[in-house]
């Protein structure tokens, strides 16, 4: 337990610093998300995986498209980024984003929060190992 918390303790205070620092250097703006069929919102966030410092998920807020709401997206269904135009496609389309489960920050995303995800997307975990990637 006391691994877990010096783990965590030291987690953000590398990525707090870090993140404020990024945020003064170039500044802060919406990246903009768009589905295979539309805009959907914008970037509101990133899930790091603090064990293996991997981005794990784009926090989606879709409320200037559909009412108040957060989703999780896998980095690995991004299309492309036009980072002259700060945005993000991705490969969903908008109907699947709308009904996909809220993001709650004050909830754990363990592996079962993962499954509900992904099997909401119809996609593959990334711990399913499909590319070789290593698995967490």
């Amino acid at each position: 337990m006391k691994a877990v918390l010096a783990s965590y303790t030291l987690s953000l205070a590398v990525f707090i610093p870090i993140s404020g620092w990024m945020a003064d250097r170039f500044g802060t703006h919406r990246d903009h998300i768009y589905a295979r069929d539309g805009d959907i919102g914008h970037v509101q966030g990133l899930l790091v995986d603090d064990y293996l410092w991997s981005v794990r998920y784009l926090i989606v807020n879709t409320s200037n498209w559909w009412v108040a709401h957060q989703v999780l997206v896998s980095p690995e269904w991004i299309q492309g980024v036009s980072w002259s135009e700060s945005k993000v496609t991705i490969d969903l389309d908008r109907h699947a984003i709308k009904d996909a489960p809220a993001y709650d920050e004050g909830a754990p995303i363990d592996r079962d929060a993962e499954l509900c995800i992904y099997n909401h997307y119809g996609r593959n975990g990334y711990w399913q190992n499909p590319r070789g990637r290593a698995v967490a």
